[in-house]
């Protein structure tokens, strides 16, 4: 079972996604069931692009280089701890009114920025471990935190974004309508 995102319910003013990445939008179900694997929950922040390389290594396929997750049959398997990064971006077609947003979540913390239109940048930072409905900002009482958070959130973006993993295709009219139907389209 897995989940593309979460939904809001007012936990920070808004309904349904889209809106945000707080951890209601981006903290979604990852469950895999597989012969001879025993059930465990993996402590460790994981994320959707790590489903690929793990149903690959499962079925015993070769892994792409393209991929960019990481299969997490060892971490079920041997139960191994691995600290991680996790990167969101929830990014704006040109003349989009809504503001953009751009996350990472480390162990520890969750630090967010909000880039509306006028282009003033705001940003939020929340303890993982102990502030899950992120509710106390603590970007001004620890900034050197958010800093380093801040740079790492921005020096992925650059090696992610490039030509030669973005691939567009073309869709039918057809498909935009159901998109827009999901709410994934407007």
């Amino acid at each position: 079972m897995l989940s593309d995102h979460g939904e809001e319910f007012w936990e920070h003013g808004q309904v349904g996604h889209g809106k945000s990445l707080y951890n209601e939008v981006i903290r979604v179900p990852f469950m895999i069931y597989a012969p001879n694997i025993k059930a465990a929950r993996i402590p460790d922040h994981i994320s959707t692009i790590d489903l690929l390389p793990t149903l690959s290594e499962l079925l015993k396929f070769n892994k792409n280089d393209i991929w960019q997750g990481k299969s997490l049959v060892s971490l079920i398997d041997e139960n191994q701890k691995e600290d991680r990064f996790l990167f969101s971006e929830l990014l704006r077609k040109e003349g989009h009114p809504r503001p953009e947003f751009r996350s990472v979540v480390s162990p520890d913390w969750h630090y967010i920025t909000t880039k509306p239109k006028d282009g003033k940048i705001s940003e939020e930072l929340y303890n993982a471990r102990t502030d899950f409905a992120e509710k106390q900002n603590k970007v001004s009482d620890r900034s050197e935190i958010a800093k380093n958070l801040a740079l790492k959130l921005y020096s992925i973006g650059k090696k992610v974004h490039n030509s030669e993993t973005h691939i567009e295709k073309p869709i039918s009219p057809e498909g935009l309508e159901e998109l827009r139907t999901l709410g994934y389209a407007e």
